[in-house]
């Protein structure tokens, strides 16, 4: 993945998930990150399980979710997108695994 200038990291919980503001899959990669994110799930996660796990961290995409995984359009955070998930049973889970699967991405 890569982070452009314009989604820069930030220390404030208001506008980022964990300082993440958004980030851009590489299109040559997308496959790649696709596969390595559901790869952090103990069972292979439907796509619509990919796609909540980055929304429920409030990082949606700008277009499509297929335009996003593709690295044709960028994943942003959205803070009202994140305050809907905010006390959802299964929302820790799924937004520590998500950031796990940043964080991973990122060392790639």
């Amino acid at each position: 993945i890569r982070v452009p200038e314009h989604l820069a990291f930030s220390p404030s919980d208001s506008n980022s998930f964990l300082g993440w503001t958004g980030f851009e899959v590489v299109p040559s990669r997308g496959e790649a990150f696709r596969r390595k994110f559901a790869s952090m799930f103990a069972q292979q996660p439907q796509d619509r399980t990919l796609n909540n796990t980055l929304r429920r961290a409030g990082l949606v995409p700008e277009r499509g979710w297929a335009e996003a995984w593709s690295g044709l359009g960028a994943f942003v955070f959205d803070v009202h997108t994140r305050a809907q998930y905010s006390g959802k049973k299964d929302c820790d889970y799924e937004v520590t695994y998500g950031a796990q699967a940043l964080e991973a991405m990122r060392a790639n």
